[in-house]
């Protein structure tokens, strides 16, 4: 999406974010148009204003100057009905100045005198003194009590304890990002409180109004530098701003030029915001927070250019203090959302800790938070992958696996309609986002947020589960969510594959020989034959690797039995020397028996185990074998009829009263 597309996009959120904030802002003034009392005002020098209120009925009335920039009484004819100056010279006694009176029939005025010493910024009123009904009056006053003394400061004010929860819950890799939040909301705080002129209630005029300056210097650029990462790059809009902040106290000694360095400087402020919209358009990144962080920026750049205009030539009104309030709301979500992942994050790793015996735990857990990110909104779908299936919750018992089908036939629809993301944790874990194509991109991008900002959470659950998988020396844990708790029948292959001569090279060479084995040899093999089966023990030389129908990729278990044997010759006769060869040890040589045939599959909360007569021949025949000899016996052999097998031999061993038909048999090396 280009430049242009992008700022389109964004402006269709803004101009009505815009137009809400300046209704809001001036319903005051529509109030005034249909409430406020028709009377003549005139204006004198003072500044003062004479309304007459000869015209108007006897009854309830109040006058309304809002918040004045001035020390102003008012008096009904020549009686003070309010008192806004003060004993104490150039400092406020109150900020609101509103008076109600009874109106009878010999009164003729109400006078407006602002004729007061004030230094700093000059005194003048926000609007010319209103007339209303007493109750009309009231609402109309409080309204604009709340926009220009109440909005900034609470806004402000909710954004502080937001920071304040965010810094001392923050952990230590994002502490000095919480500082930053920190202390621009003690900064906004400071000029909204200013900005609503309570600062003149213990302050002189001059040191307010500079004070006032200086505090939307550095406004301006902690505003900047928040949303706005790359502006500390631009040198000369920050050195402007550093060096206007004492210019303030050095160039404003009169009310004059205060009021003129601060009309020219203001212009600093929307150029800078506006610079960093620019800034933020350009970043290639579409999540809800950088959008909205673009929206921000150019609303408060545009409430600024307002306000510069209605600076210099008193044409408009002022925006900022609702303004103040949207970007308020905003930061405060930011560092609430920010909250919301950390303890997700925090939540997911508290119960990867609390996984202790079985990959089912691990599993759960996963669907649990997916459901919970599903929550965000209905039309995105999040699903899981462990170790290529796809976890999904069935309808019995809680979850199942399936294997994941090729891309082709996983995404039939490629049309416009679905886009499909992959997040990827580890070659174990990854999960598959689709979206309509429709949904604004940042919505997407959230939950890549919140599933970045939970990989570690996810990281530790694969180690958990590995771990766990490890210890009971069963990857057949695997089949737990597949198949649910319990016993089923299956056509089940057994391979028992003995490492020759063992005990002999572990007594010869030490613990380095059975490293080797445990860590290489044989996590390699089970490597290279985990498409046909699973190891069901690990136990020093020997595993016992099981086939059946949820084990393997070929149509069926007797296929993936003879898929298996060739895969396993290969390894045996091709891979191991070279293996061995290359980490310095003898050329290891195997044993191998195997059987085929109907048999269980036990499945409880602590392991999942085989049971059959013909795995337990299995073992017999391996136990039968010489070295590099594969065993099997006439059952099996007639159940697979298989081409990929050559029989050598035949020959009956005894086993516990029991006689087997022993078949030695060769094996076709895989392609």
């Amino acid at each position: 999406m280009n430049i242009w597309k992008k700022t389109w996009s964004i402006i269709k959120i803004v101009l009505p974010a815009i137009m809400i904030m300046l209704t809001l802002q001036q319903i005051p003034d529509f109030f005034d148009s249909i409430f406020a009392k028709k009377v003549s005002i005139t204006e004198a020098e003072g500044p003062k204003y004479l309304l007459n209120i000869e015209n108007l009925s006897p009854g309830d009335y109040l006058v309304s100057l809002g918040r004045p920039r001035a020390h102003c009484d008012i008096l009904l004819d020549q009686q003070k009905i309010f008192i806004g100056k003060s004993s104490v010279h150039d400092v406020r006694s109150n900020l609101l100045a509103s008076a109600g009176f009874k109106k009878n029939d010999f009164n003729k005025a109400i006078t407006v005198d602002c004729d007061h010493y004030q230094s700093g910024f000059g005194n003048r009123l926000s609007f010319k003194p209103k007339i209303y009904s007493y109750n009309q009056g009231m609402v109309a006053h409080l309204m604009r009590a709340s926009i220009e003394i109440l909005v900034g400061p609470v806004s402000s004010l909710i954004l502080l304890i937001v920071s304040l929860i965010h810094f001392f819950s923050a952990q230590d890799r994002l502490k000095s990002r919480s500082v930053v939040f920190l202390v621009y909301a003690v900064i906004s705080f400071i000029y909204s409180v200013s900005l609503a002129y309570y600062t003149r209630l213990f302050l002189d005029g001059m040191l307010a109004s500079q004070l006032h300056v200086t505090l939307r210097f550095v406004f301006s650029l902690g505003f900047n530098f928040i949303i706005n990462p790359d502006f500390s790059k631009r040198r000369v809009l920050v050195g402007m701003h550093f060096a206007c902040i004492p210019l303030s106290f050095i160039i404003g000694t009169d009310t004059h030029s205060l009021e003129m360095f601060y009309r020219i400087a203001y212009l600093l402020f929307p150029v800078s915001t506006y610079i960093s919209f620019l800034d933020l358009i350009k970043k290639n990144s579409q999540s809800r927070i950088v959008f909205f962080m673009q929206s921000i920026a150019l609303s408060w750049a545009i409430a600024q250019s307002f306000d510069f205009i209605k600076l210099n030539t008193n044409v408009g009104f002022y925006a900022a203090p609702l303004f103040l309030m949207l970007v308020s709301a905003f930061l405060a979500y930011k560092v609430i959302n920010d909250i919301k992942l950390r303890m997700l994050s925090e939540t997911l790793g508290n119960q990867v800790h609390r996984i202790t015996h079985d990959t089912n735990s691990v599993e759960k857990m996963i669907l649990d938070s997916i459901a919970e990110i599903n929550r965000l909104d209905s039309r995105i779908l999040v699903t899981a992958s462990i170790d290529g299936f796809l976890l999904s919750r069935s309808s019995k018992a809680g979850i199942s696996r399936y294997v994941l089908p090729e891309a082709s036939e996983a995404e039939p629809n490629t049309s416009s309609e679905i886009q499909y993301l992959d997040f990827v944790v580890s070659d174990v874990i990854s999960f598959k986002i689709s979206v309509p194509a429709i949904m604004p991109p940042y919505v997407v991008h959230e939950v890549i947020d919140i599933l970045e900002s939970t990989r570690s959470a996810f990281s530790s659950a694969e180690k958990t589960m590995l771990s766990t998988t490890a210890s009971m020396n069963s990857s057949l844990s695997k089949l737990r969510t597949l198949m649910g708790e319990g016993v089923h029948d299956r056509f089940i292959g057994a391979i028992f594959v003995d490492i020759v001569d063992y005990s002999k090279y572990a007594e010869s060479i030490g613990n380095a020989y059975t490293t080797f084995i445990s860590n290489i040899v044989i996590s390699r093999m089970i490597t290279e034959l985990s498409s046909e089966a699973l190891p069901e023990v690990v136990r020093g030389d020997e595993v016992l690797f099981i086939v059946t129908q949820e084990t393997c990729l070929s149509q069926s278990p007797a296929l993936g039995i003879n898929a298996f044997l060739g895969k396993l010759f290969t390894f045996i006769s091709k891979d191991i020397p070279a293996i061995c060869l290359e980490h310095g040890f003898p050329k290891s040589e195997f044993r191998v028996g195997f059987t085929a045939g109907d048999g269980t599959l036990v499945v409880d909360s602590i392991q999942v185990r085989t049971s059959g007569d013909h795995i337990n021949r299995a073992k017999r025949l391996q136990d039968a074998c010489k070295k590099n000899e594969i065993w099997t016996d006439s059952a099996t052999i007639a159940l697979l009829k298989s081409s990929n097998l050559i029989e050598l031999s035949r020959s009956q061993i005894v086993v516990k009263k029991n006689i087997i038909e022993a078949v030695k048999v060769g094996v076709k090396r895989a392609a």
